[in-house]
């Protein structure tokens, strides 16, 4: 009850402070009469996460493709900069915070100078991201939140309950530009690949990632166990590996010394090793959507495990075709430990079936 209070709250204040961001800063872009494709754009992605990273990994690519000599900078934060520069062609990377303060973003905002497009996805900009787009000095803003006025290419609602990653192709569609080619690029390192060869050996191994991001994303040791057991039920000679970070470790080796088919990453440290692991294996059981963006990358037989919520589902839910999902229980507090067991055994016949 006291969360729900709180949650309120903090909802009514982020109301009232979008509010007055609207007023102080929200101004009418006015749209060119002759429409280019632009020549500097800029991502604001300060609050990307790995998955949120690969759904949008080819945006850049594609970009390059129109003219190499666009440039693409990204603003982002310093644990998400490798993946940006290294991997997703990114020319440029700005370094924010997740929550930076009005100095660093007026500071930021100079820095970029002029550009002729930026790009932010947010559903409902706070007063930051807005008192940030004044500042910018560009021609164009793609968002989602329809109702800001400085956003002048206006997707929320064209868009609505697609999948985040097509929201990126319209925007080359609003200048007419080929339609672009979607598939993820999920990083890879050579040493790393080398290193987990030997983990994948076996006919069948199967990556399981029990442990998302955050708590009421990660099941518990109960349901994990449940889980093992309908799988092995139904599903032999097969391994299953376990995703994990290394604060679950000391799980991890519970499950692989109670069960014999049960296997482990020793060394796993750095979500490069995860990827690695992905890529070797022959299907994927995942809560975690970011292992399920990059089953998708790799088009890995997949069954990921979902909650009840449609909207959400359609933007974050798997996208290839061999991809089976079963739904949590729809039960207060929302929590991936609400899992329905019998619909998980029969999607594991199912996915068994079908791709395994």
């Amino acid at each position: 009850m006291l969360k729900t209070l709180k949650a309120k709250l903090q909802l009514s204040r982020d109301l009232i402070r979008r509010r007055i961001g609207i007023w102080l800063f929200d101004t009418t872009k006015t749209l060119p009469t002759i429409k280019t494709f632009p020549k500097k754009i800029v991502l604001v992605r300060w609050d990307a996460k790995y998955g949120d990273a690969i759904v949008s990994s080819w945006f850049i690519r594609e970009i390059k493709k129109i003219d190499a000599n666009i440039k693409v900078e990204i603003i982002t934060t310093q644990d998400m900069a490798w993946i940006f520069k290294d991997y997703f062609y990114a020319d440029t990377i700005h370094l924010s915070k997740k929550r930076p303060d009005y100095t660093s973003l007026y500071k930021l905002a100079k820095s970029i100078h002029e550009c002729d497009l930026v790009v932010h996805f947010s559903k409902g900009l706070k007063l930051k991201d807005i008192f940030f787009l004044k500042m910018l000095q560009t021609t164009y803003i793609a968002g989602l939140d329809d109702e800001i006025k400085l956003n002048n290419i206006k997707l929320g609602k064209k868009t609505d309950n697609q999948k985040f990653s097509t929201k990126f192709a319209h925007i080359f569609e609003y200048f007419n530009a080929d339609k672009p080619n979607m598939e993820y690029i999920v990083p890879l390192d050579v040493n790393s690949l080398q290193r987990v060869k030997p983990l994948f050996t076996n006919k069948k191994v199967i990556c399981f990632n029990p442990y998302g991001g955050a708590n009421s994303r990660r099941l518990n040791r109960k349901n994990i166990g449940l889980l093992l057991d309908i799988f092995f039920l139904h599903v032999q000679e097969t391994t299953i590996q376990f995703l994990y970070a290394p604060n679950d470790k000391e799980e991890v080796e519970y499950f692989a010394n109670k069960y014999p088919y049960v296997s482990y990453d020793n060394e796993s440290s750095s979500i490069l090793d995860v990827t690695s692991q992905i890529s070797l294996c022959n299907g994927v059981i995942s809560v975690d959507t970011a292992t399920v963006h990059m089953a998708d990358g790799f088009h890995k037989p997949l069954l990921a495990i979902f909650m009840n919520n449609e909207n959400t589902f359609n933007e974050w839910g798997p996208s290839n075709d061999k991809a089976i999902t079963t739904f949590i229980n729809d039960i207060y507090p929302v929590d991936v430990n609400n899992i329905n067991l019998e619909d998980f055994e029969a999607k594991v016949i199912l996915w068994r079936d079908k791709f395994l």
